[in-house]
C-alpha cells in the first residue's frame, strides 16, 4: 500500500469519529422532520375544510350560507339558537378546525342593503404556520358564500360576477412559461429549495470535517509527528483533502437521498415548468463536487490557523457564511436584483454556483454554469497551492504563521 493511500485510511479513520459525524449525521433527520411538517400542513390544505356550523337567523339567506358551506366544506356538527361559547366545545373536542356561527339579523342586514356578518371561532393550542393556512382557508369559504350570496341577489351568474380572469405567460431568459410570476418561484423553489440545502450540508460539513481534524491534530500535538515522516508534505495534504472530499460526497449523496425519500408529493411544481435533463444533473454534480473542494482547499488552509477545537468554531464563521448565504440569496431574492458589488461578492463565493445552477439550466443558461466551473476550478488549484506551500515550509512546526496568524490568533481567544 502507498504511503498516500495509508494517509487516506487514517485520515478516514480520524474524521470519521462519532463526535464529528453524528451532528451531520443527523442534520437529514433535521430535514426529513421539516418536510413531513410541511407535507402534513399541505396535505390538510388539500382536502375540505371540517367546521363546526351554526345557524342562529333561520332566514333565508342565512339557509343559502350554511348550504353552500356544506357543498364546499366538511360540516362536522350543525346547530341553530346556539351559544357560541357552547358550541366551540365541537372545535376544542372534534375533529372541526373552525366554528362558523350565523349570527341573528344576517338575512335582515343582507336584504336591507347593509353587510352580514359571518363569525368565525377558533380554539387553538400554540401559534404556528398550521394557523395562518387555517385562517387562509376559512376566508376561502366566506369568499364562496359571498359569491353565493351575491349571485342569489342580483341574479347574476359566477361569470357575470367575475367576467375577467388573467392568463400569465413569464418569459425567462428568452423561455416562455404559461404561469404567473407567482406560480413560477413557488414551483421552483419547491422544487430546489431542498436540494440546495442538502447541497449547503454537504459543502459545510466537508469544511467542518476537515478544519476539525486539522485542530483536533494540533491539539493533541500529532500533526509534528505526522510532518516529521519520511512522506512529502504535499502528499500529506493531497491525503487530507482526499479523505475529507470521499466523506463530503457522502454527505451530499446521504442528504440528497434523505430528501429524495421524505420529499412531500404536493410540493411539486407547475406542470409547464420544464424540467432538467439528465446531463443537467451531471452538471450540477460537477459544481457540487468543485465546490466541496473548494471549501475543503480553504479549510485545509484556515485549519493551519486552528489552536485547538474552540479555535476551530471560529474559523467554521467564514464558511457558514460562504455556504449558507448563496442559497438563501438566490432562493429568496434572486441575483438580478441585488446591485452590482453584491453580485460581485455572491459570485466570488464557490458554493454559489451550485445553488445557482438548476435554476439556470431549467431555463437553458449555461453561461454562468460554465463560467463557475472555470472559476471553481481556478479557486481550488489556488487554495491547494496555498495549503500546500504551508504544509511545505516549517510553520506547521515551529507555529510561525506571521501576521496573518496573529491576527486570526486574536480572533479565536
Amino acid at each position: 500500500m502507498s504511503a498516500f493511500r495509508r494517509l487516506v485510511v487514517k485520515e478516514l479513520r480520524e474524521l470519521a469519529r462519532p463526535r464529528y459525524l453524528v451532528p451531520l449525521v443527523m442534520a437529514p433527520l433535521f430535514l426529513v422532520v421539516a418536510m413531513q411538517g410541511m407535507g402534513s400542513v399541505q396535505d390538510g390544505a388539500d382536502e375540505p375544510m371540517a367546521v363546526a356550523v351554526v345557524d342562529n337567523d333561520g332566514g333565508e339567506y342565512a339557509r343559502l350560507a350554511v348550504e353552500t358551506l356544506g357543498e364546499s366544506a366538511n360540516v362536522t356538527a350543525e346547530s341553530s339558537g346556539t351559544d357560541p361559547e357552547g358550541a366551540l366545545d365541537a372545535v376544542r373536542d372534534g375533529p372541526a378546525e373552525v366554528l362558523l356561527v350565523v349570527p341573528d339579523g344576517f338575512t335582515e342586514r343582507i336584504e336591507a342593503g347593509e353587510r352580514a356578518q359571518l363569525a368565525a371561532y377558533s380554539a387553538i393550542d400554540e401559534v404556528s404556520y398550521a394557523g395562518a393556512t387555517r385562517t387562509a382557508r376559512t376566508d376561502a369559504l366566506v369568499e364562496t358564500v359571498n359569491e353565493r350570496l351575491a349571485g342569489e341577489i342580483t341574479g347574476a351568474t359566477p361569470q357575470s360576477l367575475e367576467p375577467v380572469e388573467a392568463g400569465h405567460a413569464t418569459y425567462v431568459r428568452g423561455t416562455r412559461v404559461d404561469a404567473s410570476p407567482a406560480a413560477l418561484s413557488n414551483a421552483v423553489s419547491s422544487r430546489f429549495f431542498l436540494l440546495a440545502m442538502a447541497m449547503v450540508f454537504a459543502i459545510f460539513g466537508a469544511g467542518q470535517l476537515m478544519i476539525q481534524g486539522m485542530s483536533s491534530e494540533k491539539e493533541n500535538k500529532t500533526l509534528e509527528t505526522l510532518l516529521t515522516m519520511p512522506v512529502k508534505r504535499r502528499t500529506i495534504a493531497a491525503a487530507k483533502l482526499t479523505s475529507s472530499a470521499i466523506l463530503g460526497l457522502g454527505l451530499g449523496a446521504l442528504y440528497t437521498a434523505a430528501i429524495y425519500l421524505a420529499r412531500p408529493s404536493n410540493l411539486g411544481g407547475a406542470e409547464a415548468i420544464p424540467q432538467l435533463a439528465g446531463t443537467d444533473y451531471l452538471l450540477v454534480g460537477v459544481l457540487l463536487a468543485l465546490a466541496i473542494v473548494d471549501v475543503l482547499a480553504l479549510a485545509l488552509w484556515l485549519g493551519v490557523f486552528a489552536d485547538d477545537s474552540r479555535g476551530a468554531q471560529t474559523l467554521m464563521v467564514p464558511i457558514v457564511f460562504g455556504t449558507m448565504a448563496p442559497a438563501f440569496v438566490v432562493q429568496f431574492f434572486g441575483v438580478s436584483s441585488l446591485s452590482l458589488p453584491l453580485k460581485a461578492a455572491l459570485f466570488a463565493i464557490p458554493s454559489t454556483y451550485p445553488v445557482l445552477a438548476p435554476q439556470r439550466l431549467l431555463f437553458g443558461d449555461t453561461g454562468v454554469v460554465v463560467a463557475g466551473l472555470v472559476y471553481q476550478t481556478a479557486f481550488a488549484v489556488a487554495m491547494i497551492w496555498l495549503a500546500v506551500r504551508l504544509f511545505d515550509s516549517d510553520r506547521l512546526v515551529t507555529g510561525d504563521t506571521g501576521r496573518l496568524g496573529a491576527v486570526v490568533e486574536r480572533l479565536q481567544r
